[in-house]
């Protein structure tokens, strides 16, 4: 597959998952299996946009930056578990485009945000090491 189609399906993926999710990510309604559902799909999605452009630098970085400011708002997450009136208004607009896709996870863990908050970090560091891997294996192949 293209790498310019790949773009072309992550992006709206990103976007229809934002969609779905924002309402149950701001607590207007409560989570349902749909969402769960759009999670899913977007995460294996992300999983194939990875996979797909192994042979890509311009993918792979994309997914690493994308992959560093989701950790960056999992951590202010984690760290609203524990200082609750924390000043964060700042990283919403990053929130509601690195989170709020993968708010479907939080019913699998009863809204715990800190397991949550947890399993997003993890899924970023999984992710960034897995296109770190790839963008070096680019670089020995070129010499």
């Amino acid at each position: 597959m293209k790498s310019k189609y790949l773009n072309y399906m992550i992006i709206p993926l990103t976007i229809v998952s934002i969609y779905i999710n924002f309402m149950a990510f701001f607590g207007y309604k409560t989570l349902s299996y749909k969402e769960i559902i759009v999670t899913i799909i977007y995460l294996l999605g992300w999983g194939m946009y990875i996979f797909k452009s192994k042979s890509n630098n311009k993918n792979l970085i994309f997914a690493v930056v994308y992959s560093l400011i989701t950790m960056i708002c999992g951590i202010v997450l984690l760290a609203l578990n524990y200082s609750p009136g924390m000043m964060v208004d700042f990283i919403i607009p990053f929130a509601i485009i690195s989170i709020t896709p993968l708010y479907g996870l939080n019913i699998l863990f009863n809204y715990s945000s800190l397991l949550f908050s947890i399993i997003v970090i993890i899924l970023c560091i999984v992710s960034t090491l897995i296109s770190v891997r790839y963008i070096l294996l680019n670089k020995e192949k070129r010499w």
